[in-house]
């Protein structure tokens, strides 16, 4: 069995959190690569927004610990 299938074996009894965690980790990844090879892409602003998109997703490591109160700002004033 090949190390892919291995992985994709794993994959399938893994929960939905650790999948997107995995997903982004396997997209850092091959960023990363892109990047230690001198490959330097430019991108605009459209890409690079839907690159970003699972960051920003709901449930994702950026929104879990966002502010749920559904007060209005004002009555932060004297929060610090």
């Amino acid at each position: 069995m090949t190390a892919k299938e291995q992985l994709l074996q794993e994959l399938s009894s893994v929960p939905d959190n650790l999948i997107l965690e995995t997903l982004n980790f396997v997209r850092f990844l091959k960023t990363k690569e892109r990047f230690s090879e001198g490959d330097v892409p430019r991108t605009n602003l459209t890409v690079a927004a839907e690159l970003m998109r699972d960051f920003y997703a709901e449930g994702s490591e950026l929104t879990e610990f966002s502010d749920r109160s559904q007060d209005d700002f004002y009555e932060y004033e004297n929060y610090a």
